[in-house]
């Protein structure tokens, strides 16, 4: 794998190699993330935002020699744990739980991209284009990173306009 989600697991493995296989994570000074890794499967299950880099070695037979190779893996933001939509007068204002790790957000409206966020402490966003009354829109929120982008949360919701009271009568 090139790159994996925080929370989410990968397998790395060595191909073409004889004799007991082993990983490990190799904590060098460009790693800016962090994983665990289980040393017989190379099962990889990412903790932190950054760069990290696997070792897998095969040992050697009596007729193989031992062989090694360090593999470096993006570990990117985990999706949002939540959206939630409320229409105001002005469109549709999404919010949306913080990522850890996330250095800013992209903003999706039927899969066409309306906003970029370079924050990742801004966790809303208003829609103002999202105005037509009884319309359907399906919005999704992805978490960036230096590593890339992170997993999409999507939230269908519908627009609704208050109606315009015309007149009010005392009784």
């Amino acid at each position: 794998p090139t790159s994996i989600a925080v929370g989410k697991t990968a397998t790395v493995s060595i191909s073409g190699a004889k004799g007991t296989k082993y990983y490990k994570w190799m904590k060098e000074e460009t790693d800016t993330g962090s994983a665990t890794v289980d040393s017989s499967t190379g099962k990889v299950t990412a903790t932190k935002v950054g760069i990290v880099t696997i070792k897998a070695t095969s040992k050697a037979t009596d007729n193989f020699n031992a062989a090694s190779k360090k593999v470096r893996i993006k570990i990117v933001p985990a999706a949002t744990s939540s959206i939630s939509a409320v229409n105001l007068a002005t469109g549709i204002r999404l919010t949306w739980k913080k990522v850890t790790g996330a250095t800013g957000y992209l903003v999706y409206r039927d899969d066409t991209k309306i906003a970029t966020i370079k924050s990742g402490g801004t966790v809303t966003y208003t829609d103002a284009k999202a105005n037509t009354n009884g319309t359907k829109y399906t919005f999704k929120i992805v978490p960036t990173a230096s590593t890339g982008n992170g997993t999409a949360k999507s939230l269908a919701a519908y627009r609704v306009t208050r109606p315009a009271i015309s007149s009010a009568v005392n009784s």
